[in-house]
């Protein structure tokens, strides 16, 4: 089976702020698929932000180092 994440949403009921982010596009890179469109908003009762990420071109990077390893 194919699981990919579509959508994350996220609510506070006492300062009705919300956050919801959709994913799509998705395509297959090296073997595992990549969402190369990624939605979000941002909202609370007097204010809104929106941004869409869409990928052009999506590599793999095998070897990650952090310092905090």
């Amino acid at each position: 089976d194919d699981l990919r994440l579509q959508r994350i949403s996220m609510s506070e009921s006492e300062s009705k702020r919300t956050v919801e982010v959709n994913y799509g596009g998705y395509k297959l890179v090296e073997s595992s698929n990549f969402p190369y469109l990624i939605s979000s908003t941002a909202s609370s009762q007097k204010e809104s932000l929106s941004l869409i990420l869409e990928y052009v071109k999506v590599e793999k990077v095998n070897n990650l180092e952090f310092p905090f390893n």
